[in-house]
């Protein structure tokens, strides 16, 4: 008997997947630069504003995050090809569920499949959204690095996404093996942003991170010390006392690099530091909240430093020079160890963050335990 071809659908009345199991998946504009602006918890464009650190001023004029235009009530339109090929791979039917999301609004999106054909896949939305699941760290994390081998910056792209990371800057040090410019490094940067997304559909988030442009060490060095000097000068200007501990860039950013230094304190002690400030920062929001309601809690998060910010800065294969190591430094950054053993260019970073994850998450279950929600990101966060 002739066996159907791999493309052929399977009898009507029989699906593949079942439904509990939707098909989750990506539908945004990969390069929706301006969106994911809005919720990138770093952002380097623009000057400063008197009075507020460089970048603060774009993050606080951003637009509100909204869904993207196709993601509105009741919505029929063609699925985006990535995603219309997983719909025909996993060989579903018409009739089949769906979440959608764009990467940006932080919601998913039911939906139904209407029609599947050869030129494309026809989806209807809910008349409303659903809360993603909680797959977001409560504290912004950034992940910059000395890229490793053209191979490894795949994988380091995906696992990070998977441990919550909310940006990531390749980077180009003295030691870097793999060197892009010009359209070569755009078109990698564009490949690393698909790769974000196709983790996110995997891991449940609903936010996905943005692939920054590469870029030189010095020069990216160099526009942190920019916000370093402007964020003191804002804290000196409130009466705060300037930056505060070695480490941390005024009163919400704190920023680490990745050393093998015998000296450098260990990346879990510093981490839990950081967790105990979210988590009493949690407390003070869900005290407020109870006494004076949404917007006195949201004020009080960010001068309790709810808003915390994490930057995290690791090398390429070989490490940093001593030079960028001063200059890193000089930008605010404190080193910190992950151990005695030397871990793997794309090793390391993924070490970090799944310690600061973790670190974070039971900040997060403290905060939750007393009555706090999962604080929704900043404008620029």
């Amino acid at each position: 008997m002739r066996r159907s071809p791999p493309w052929r659908w399977p009898s009507k009345g029989c699906s593949a997947v079942r439904p509990e199991e939707a098909l989750r998946l990506f539908v945004g504009d990969i390069d929706a630069g301006d969106a994911i602006d809005a919720v990138d918890p770093i952002d380097a464009g623009g000057a400063a504003a008197p009075g507020r650190p460089a970048g603060v001023e774009r993050a606080a004029a951003a637009p509100a995050r909204t869904p993207l235009a196709r993601l509105t009530p009741g919505a029929e339109f063609d699925l985006p090809d990535a995603a219309a090929a997983h719909v025909k791979v996993r060989r579903l039917q018409p009739g089949a569920a769906l979440r959608l999301f764009d990467g940006v609004s932080g919601e998913d999106w039911p939906a139904q499949v209407l029609v599947i054909s050869r030129t494309g896949v026809r989806v209807r939305l809910a008349e409303a959204p659903v809360a993603a699941a909680a797959a977001e760290l409560p504290v912004a994390v950034a992940l910059a690095f000395g890229m490793p081998a053209n191979e490894r910056v795949d994988a380091l792209v995906e696992k990070a996404t998977e441990l919550g990371v909310a940006a990531l800057w390749p980077l180009m040090s003295e030691r870097s093996v793999l060197r892009l410019a010009g359209e070569r490094a755009e078109r990698r940067r564009a490949h690393w942003q698909a790769v974000a997304a196709a983790a996110c559909e995997q891991c449940g988030r609903a936010r996905m991170p943005r692939v920054h442009a590469v870029q030189p060490l010095h020069a990216w060095l160099q526009a942190r010390r920019d916000e370093r000097d402007a964020g003191a000068e804002h804290e000196r200007s409130a009466g705060r006392g300037g930056a505060g501990d070695p480490g941390t860039v005024g009163a919400a950013q704190s920023r680490w690099l990745l050393s093998t230094a015998a000296d450098a304190p260990p990346l879990a002690a510093v981490a839990a530091g950081a967790a105990v400030a979210a988590g009493a920062a949690a407390a003070a929001v869900t005290a407020v909240a109870a006494a004076g309601g949404a917007r006195h809690a949201k004020s009080q998060r960010t001068s309790a430093g709810g808003d915390r910010r994490i930057l995290v800065l690791s090398g390429p294969e070989g490490g940093f020079e001593p030079a960028e190591i001063e200059a890193a430094r000089a930008a605010g950054f404190m080193a910190v160890s992950l151990g005695p053993r030397v871990l793997r260019a794309d090793t390391a970073p993924l070490a970090a963050l799944a310690w600061v994850a973790v670190a974070l998450g039971g900040a997060e279950a403290r905060g939750q335990g007393q009555g706090h929600p999962q604080p929704e990101p900043k404008s620029g966060a």
